[in-house]
């Protein structure tokens, strides 16, 4: 029998999950804001500092060994957002409706599920470092050094899982801008011993791999802290694996693992795919642009996070109307804001990459639009993500990624083997496939899910493309006048191109949206 398409959601969500939405929308919703402002404000100092800082110590090819180590995360993750992806969600659900014991169940079934899981991984973790770490390009007699490194960096995987299952307190209360802190402290962390191993003694990988287990110990306490602050109720108690609830909410588990597949695939085989075809110095350099989109993933994630909460309080209640209407706001304002900051980055990237990293990676200038411009469909289709992950309608959105992400690496190869095109031909499939995931396949999808004709979506996307090209053009023109590794001379040059194309934002909003933007501010 077809597939229904409409708002199912799992048997503990219920309409008592409105209140939940509400709240999330209030005051609260002002400090999460603020948070998240903050969160990715010192990200992106850190990342502007750090990148250049260990390239400078260690060189073009070494930092290709981080940027691989990092990648390998998102796929060793494939485990972890099967079984506690949803934990969340469904824990929230059930407190929402004030079923604290199905709620304990809930929480405890993941978090005795994740002790099984980390012994899968572990024992996955040493395959990959006695026998896929050696198959890499790096540097020579340094083998060992890299392994550690590896292990280190997939590790931290190991540590995060856990992470995941207390993270349920911040669903529960709505406390985004208590995420957004434990995730800050987590970068300061992270860099900060980096910075003081380097200059205690000589550089080495060793050092940033010691900083990626330190970071994730530091987080996972205090995502324990709170979990124990903000939910009382809540406790460790093996008696509380429910068989039976597992078995529930493994589909939804299983179609999570699914979609995270298709999306690594997709996202995060673009470096192992360089280092292997074109060498470690290549996919260094390429990283560097990997870095860039890596901060705004993170700043659209953490935006559209804002509303996740809500919309799934309003899928699970059945309320349509605010559903849809908090989506599709979502979409536009979201994308709005995205466009300006990628589209200022595209057009000064030239300028940009002299000032960061030397002049010597200008070349990289051209290939920045490549990799910058897809992420202003997925950033603006990203709040609507949750809708289409709800039980009963992940299946075609699980099929989708995986499909995108085979297309995506075969593209890839031939582009680069065959076509010759070099990194410009793997950007070029990413990009592809990520325009037709986040501009065409997806939002369609979403669009039905929500009952609404198939082009609300795409529309919006359309009026956020003309924002991105007003303002990388500004930008573009902008970075004419730009010709020395001026810091000064670039930032008045972004601020310039980001207000103007700020005003245009703002003339494209309707006066709903520009009221609801002057009450948080007034509220704040």
């Amino acid at each position: 029998m077809r597939e229904r398409i409409d708002l199912q959601v799992v048997q503990s969500e219920s309409a008592t999950a409105k209140p939940v939405a509400q709240r999330a929308l209030g005051r609260q919703l002002v400090h999460n804001s603020a948070a998240t402002v903050a969160l990715y404000a010192i990200t992106l100092l850190i990342a502007v500092w750090y990148t250049p800082f260990t390239v400078r110590h260690l060189g073009i090819s070494l930092q290709a060994i981080v940027q691989l180590a990092a990648s390998f995360v998102f796929y060793l993750s494939f485990a972890t957002t099967g079984v506690c992806g949803s934990v969340g969600r469904l824990v929230m659900a059930d407190a929402a409706r004030g079923d604290m014991v199905a709620a304990n169940r809930t929480f405890n079934t993941f978090l005795i599920a994740a002790e099984r899981i980390a012994l899968i991984l572990l024992a996955i973790i040493g395959a990959i470092v006695v026998f896929v770490v050696p198959r890499f390009d790096f540097p020579p007699g340094l083998l060992g050094t890299t392994r550690f490194l590896f292990a280190a960096v997939l590790g931290s995987a190991v540590i995060q899982l856990f992470g995941m299952c207390f993270d349920c307190a911040i669903w529960v209360s709505g406390r985004i801008d208590i995420r957004s802190v434990i995730l800050t402290i987590e970068i300061l962390v992270r860099s900060g011993t980096v910075f003081l191993l380097f200059n205690a003694t000589s550089p080495s990988l060793i050092h940033i791999g010691i900083a990626i287990l330190v970071a994730p110990l530091v987080s996972l306490a205090l995502y324990y802290f709170t979990w124990r602050k903000f939910t009382p109720e809540l406790t460790i108690n093996r008696k509380y694996f429910d068989a039976s609830r597992f078995k529930e909410i493994r589909g939804q588990g299983g179609w999570l693992l699914v979609f995270q597949i298709g999306t690594t695939l997709q996202f995060n085989a673009d470096l192992f795919l360089l280092n292997l075809l074109l060498g470690s110095q290549i996919q260094g350099s390429y990283g560097l642009l990997v870095t860039w989109s890596n901060i705004l993933r993170g700043l659209f994630g953490s935006m559209a996070s804002l509303l996740a909460t809500s919309l799934v309080a309003f899928q699970a209640s059945d309320d349509r109307e605010q559903l849809v209407s908090l989506a599709l706001k979502g979409v536009r304002i979201q994308g709005m804001l995205i466009a300006i900051p990628i589209g200022v980055l595209c057009g000064l990237a030239g300028p940009a990459l002299r000032w960061w990293v030397g002049p010597e990676f200008t070349f990289l200038a051209p290939i920045a639009w490549l990799i910058l411009v897809p992420l202003v469909l997925e950033g603006s289709f990203n709040p609507v993500l949750v809708v289409i992950q709800a039980p009963g309608v992940i299946s075609f959105s699980a099929k989708a990624a995986v499909a995108m992400g085979l297309v995506n690496i075969a593209l890839g190869i031939i582009l680069v083997k065959f076509a010759g095109l070099g990194m410009y031909g793997v950007a070029l499939a990413v990009a592809s496939t990520s325009v037709l995931r986040h501009g065409v396949v997806l939002p369609i999808y979403a669009a039905r899910v929500m009952g609404q004709p198939w082009y609300v979506i795409v529309q919006q996307q359309a009026q956020i493309i003309i924002q991105l090209a007003v303002t990388g053009t500004l930008a573009l023109y902008a970075a004419q006048f730009l010709h020395t590794r001026s810091f000064a001379q670039l930032f008045l040059a972004a601020i310039a191109a980001g207000s103007l194309a700020s005003l245009v934002a703002i003339l494209q909003l309707n006066a709903e949206e520009r009221n609801r933007i002057a009450a948080i501010i007034r509220r704040r």
